[in-house]
C-alpha cells in the first residue's frame, strides 16, 4: 500500500480540503476552546462525547495549529470516552488503522514515560496503547487481554518544548510501524496482531496499566479505522496543516 498523500494545505485549524479516508475517521480532535476550558469536540465523520478528569484542559498558550491544545499536568488528567465498537482497531491480522497526533512534552520530562491515548484498564481487559517511554515511542497491544506485547522504537527520539508528529499504523500484512517526525523508527509484524475486545473507555493521557499521566501538550489527534495512512518503511512528510474535517 502506498503512504496517504498529505493534505493539501487548509486556511485554519478547523480544518480543510477533503480527506478521501474521513468515513474512517472514528476521533479526530483539534483542542480548540477556551483557556482553561475542560470541553473537547470531536469532529469525527460519528463523533463520541468526552469527559475530562483531573486538570485535563484546553490551554491557549501552546499549539501546533489553530489557537489551543490539549493541556496535561503529569498527575492523573485525562480525557476519556465510553467503549465503542470504533475502538477495537484490529480484529484480525488484515485489520489496518492509523493513531497520530502531535506532542510536546513539558520542560524536563524527556525521559518520563507520557501516555497519549489507549484502551484497557485492567489485566484481562487490555486492548491497546500509544505511550512515550524514556524519550522514545511505544506501540502496545494485547490479543489476550492480559499482558502487553510491545513495539518500541530507540529512546531519546522525543525531546521537550518542541512539537513533533508520532503515528502508529497497521497494514493489510500485519505490519506495525511506528514513526516519529515522518521516519520510521520500529516495526513488526506479529503472529497474531489482533486486539482484545476491551470493555473500558477510550483514555486520552491517562496511563492504562503501566506508564505514567502524560505531562504536557496535545494537538490534531486523530485515529483511522481500516486505513493505514502511511505505511511506509522509510518516512514521509508530516502533515503541515490541520486534518481535513471532511
Amino acid at each position: 500500500m502506498f503512504p496517504f498523500p498529505v493534505p493539501s494545505p487548509v486556511v485554519s485549524a478547523s480544518g480543510g480540503g477533503n480527506d478521501p479516508y474521513f468515513a474512517n475517521v472514528v476521533l479526530l480532535l483539534g483542542f480548540e476552546g477556551a483557556n482553561g476550558s475542560t470541553s473537547i469536540t470531536d469532529e469525527s465523520s460519528a463523533p463520541h462525547t468526552f469527559t475530562a478528569v483531573g486538570n485535563a484542559q484546553i490551554s491557549t498558550a501552546q499549539f501546533k495549529y489553530g489557537a489551543s491544545a490539549g493541556l496535561f499536568d503529569g498527575s492523573g488528567d485525562e480525557w476519556n470516552t465510553p467503549d465503542s465498537a470504533d475502538w477495537r482497531l484490529s480484529a484480525a491480522n488484515s485489520d489496518q488503522f492509523t493513531v497520530e497526533t502531535w506532542i510536546r512534552p513539558a520542560s524536563g520530562t524527556t525521559f518520563v514515560n507520557h501516555s497519549i491515548i489507549g484502551q484497557g484498564d485492567s489485566d484481562g481487559n487490555l486492548s491497546w496503547r500509544l505511550l512515550v517511554v524514556d524519550g522514545g515511542l511505544r506501540f502496545s497491544f494485547s490479543p489476550s487481554g492480559s499482558g502487553w506485547t510491545n513495539i518500541t522504537t530507540s529512546s531519546f527520539l522525543l525531546g521537550t518544548t518542541t512539537w513533533q508528529h508520532v503515528a502508529v499504523d497497521k497494514d493489510a500484512a500485519g505490519k506495525i510501524r511506528l514513526y516519529v517526525g515522518g521516519s520510521m523508527q520500529a516495526s513488526s509484524t506479529p503472529a497474531d496482531s489482533s486486539f482484545f475486545n476491551s470493555t473500558s473507555p477510550l483514555r486520552i493521557g491517562a496511563p492504562l496499566f503501566g506508564g505514567d499521566s502524560m505531562n504536557g501538550h496535545l494537538d490534531e489527534l486523530r485515529v483511522t479505522k481500516g486505513i493505514a495512512r502511511y505505511a511506509t518503511d522509510t518516512s514521509f512528510t508530516p502533515p503541515t496543516a490541520a486534518f481535513p474535517r471532511s
